[in-house]
């Protein structure tokens, strides 16, 4: 493991949150037990501790809701071992105190919540958590870590429904606030058998997401029609059987409380600040025989948590129906993001992806701007991993769990003479011809379907945002198979320092060459080559390169190997002349179909140069998924000197901007 990680601080009294570089904590105790996070939950309780409204450790790394592969065990630990996925409960207990011993762990004044990952022990909103082993559960395959993180809030839900007396089916509920706790409220009433529920919400947005779970018996309405609907109703009789009060407003409480019929029960599950004050009347507490109780954190709950949130994900296909996608109508020059029904694996080999980011290619931009051809209409995202959730019935490879990489030009028609030839990647049918993202549908959407050909498992140190580097790296290496020996001393120009001239020179620098000059006009990104610090690697204008070789015989003192990544005829017709006799030019960058360059055929013949291009990869992604991990590891492959830019998924607009711009190397968004 690294011995430095990324984390967010919260510095409470300041009012300060950071990320920050800190050194990664070590297994050090018996029981100790550390985890390499691959994402963690914001909660709405991360919000108080920000404000100051409910207190934490003084200096903390925040997150509670997590889960994550064993990376370190101390000696002592015997339920999990290296390597395992595991969901983790926040806390410990004392084991001594009477709340302990009465069952009400979750009130021990050391332990619970006063002992918790992210409130008072640093948590999981950095690459790394040191936990105790007791707080750990194994998760089966087909769990993503992404909904292991909706364990921790599920336990609460389960001791919530723990003091609770039985509720009968009929029993009419209701959920305030449709934030996530009043979803998988929700969400969990409806899979026990209740379909008596109303969920109220102020927010259009989230009643527009309570709505989309699409259960049948659940009501989603603004709070004050429900107000206005009870305000001429005898409640005492006609009233709610049990209100789940998860807005965290006092103001709340006091407009729903008197909606409670006789026997029912009130449960504040939502956090109010301290010190705020609610209204209630104590005259209808004894009449109606009403209980009001609140819930606090979960007590024993994690292990029942852990098995519900597997069985609802399974009994739901694993997937929602529904996804995000962001939608190519090439001939309309339409981009847009929409709502869309999910994939399924349907055929035997198919297998599906949850998507959790995508690489923006330079391919993207002229497929968007229609200089390079692709299906009518067409989800992109050609470079991206994921976790398998669903496989077709004769798939061995992969299982439901595992984390991939997937190559998007990895499918062919294995008939063709290019197929036969060992050139896959020209293949009519298959290549770039049946790509993800291309001719068929890509990643830049909640899921991807793809053919079980296509993947390779990642190893659990590689990150999904470094996969999205896999395919690149993967069309550069099969630039590499087309080249003849090159001798180490040999000077190379890589024209254009956008994601693939800084992938082409980094790789070149990892196998030895230090005989180096990137030429790009953009300055942002000739800081980003210039950051990089590879010694023996020099960064430059092109006109200042060009000009330098005015009055050199390049024949004799030219370039060895050009390798251009401009995608852009006039470049190539300034710097074809700047190679040596037998050199060769490599066409990386994809210039406009249609476009003209203008060479001289005599100095082809007199210097014996080639001009080649090179089309995807060929045979070469499993080479590029050991090269990136490889690099990675050896600390050759920092995405943020890369320049590589992460962007939520909404803000794919300005991701598109940011990289046509050059002001980012790379951009990936982010689900």
């Amino acid at each position: 493991m690294s011995k430095m990680m990324r984390a967010i601080y919260l510095t409470q009294a300041e009012g300060k949150l950071e990320l920050m570089q800190c050194e990664a904590p070590k297994a050090v105790k018996p029981t100790d037990v550390l985890l390499k996070i691959p994402c963690a939950g914001i909660c709405g309780s991360d919000l108080h501790f920000i404000k100051n409204e409910f207190k934490v450790k003084d200096k903390v790394i925040l997150g509670h809701e997590f889960a994550g592969t064993v990376v370190q065990v101390g000696d002592g630990v015997t339920n999990v071992k290296v390597g395992d996925r595991v969901a983790s409960n926040v806390g410990g207990h004392c084991h001594k105190c009477r709340y302990c011993h009465r069952g009400k762990a979750n009130l021990c004044p050391t332990g619970g919540v006063m002992n918790a990952n992210g409130i008072f022990r640093d948590g999981a909103w950095a690459d790394f958590c040191l936990v105790e082993s007791s707080q750990l559960f194994k998760l089966s395959d087909e769990i993503t870590f992404q909904t292991a993180c909706l364990m921790e809030p599920m336990s609460c839900i389960l001791n919530s429904f723990s003091i609770l007396s039985p509720l009968v089916d009929s029993a009419f509920i209701l959920v305030a606030g449709s934030g996530i706790i009043g979803l998988l409220q929700a969400s969990m009433l409806h899979y026990k058998g209740f379909r008596n529920i109303t969920i109220t919400e102020p927010s259009a947005g989230r009643r527009d997401i309570a709505i989309n779970l699409n259960l049948s018996g659940v009501k989603v309405a603004q709070p004050s029609d429900i107000i206005g609907q009870f305000k001429d109703v005898d409640t005492a009789l006609n009233g709610f059987d049990m209100i789940i009060d998860c807005t965290g407003n006092p103001e709340a409480i006091e407009e729903y409380y008197p909606l409670l019929s006789r026997g029912a029960t009130y449960i504040v599950f939502g956090i109010c600040p301290s010190g705020s004050k609610t209204t209630i009347d104590p005259h209808e507490i004894i009449t109606k025989e009403t209980k009001i109780m609140g819930t606090f954190g979960e007590h024993n709950n994690y292990i029942d948590a852990v098995a519900l949130v597997q069985n609802m994900a399974a009994d739901d296909d694993t997937m929602s129906k529904m996804m995000r996608a962001i939608y190519l109508t090439q001939a309309e020059g339409k981009l847009e993001l929409v709502q869309c029904e999910a994939p399924k694996a349907v055929k035997p080999t198919d297998v599906l992806l949850k998507i959790p980011c995508a690489g923006i290619c330079g391919s993207d931009l002229h497929f968007i701007k229609n200089d390079m051809k692709v299906k009518e209409k067409v989800i992109l995202g050609h470079e991206f991993g994921g976790t398998v959730v669903q496989v077709g019935n004769s798939v061995t490879n992969v299982k439901v769990g595992d984390r991939v990489a997937c190559n998007p030009l990895g499918c062919h028609c294995h008939h063709c003479r290019f197929c036969h030839g060992g050139k896959p990647n020209l293949c009519p049918k298959g290549g770039i011809a049946y790509a993800n993202g291309v001719f068929r549908d890509g990643a830049w959407a909640d899921f991807c379907l793809v053919d079980s050909t296509q993947l390779f498992r990642l190893s659990d140190e590689a990150t999904f945002q470094t996969a999205c580097l896999m395919e690149p790296m993967a069309c550069i290496l099969n630039s590499f198979s087309i080249l003849s020996i090159l001798v180490d001393s040999a000077s190379i120009l890589v024209a254009g320092s956008g994601i693939i001239g800084l992938l082409q020179a980094s790789l070149l620098h990892y196998r030895g060459f230090r005989n180096i000059t990137i030429t790009e006009p953009s300055a942002g990104r000739r800081d980003i080559a210039i950051n990089l610090k590879l010694n023996g690697v020099k960064v430059a204008q092109p006109s200042d390169i060009i000009g330098q070789f005015k009055d050199v015989d390049t024949a004799l003192n030219g370039f060895d190997l050009i390798f251009d990544c401009t995608g852009n005829a006039e470049a190539i017709e300034e710097y074809y002349p700047l190679l040596s006799r037998g050199a060769t030019y490599l066409v990386f960058g994809i210039c406009p179909s249609g476009s003209k360059t203008t060479i001289d055929p005599h100095e082809l013949f007199a210097k014996e140069t080639k001009i080649m291009g090179v089309c995807g990869e060929r045979n070469t992604y499993i080479d590029a998924v050991a090269l990136i991990q490889n690099m990675a590891a050896d600390g050759k492959l920092d995405l943020e000197k890369l320049g590589v830019k992460m962007f939520p998924f909404e803000n794919y607009e300005t991701a598109l901007s940011e990289l046509e711009r050059g002001i980012i190397s790379k951009a990936i968004l982010t689900l």
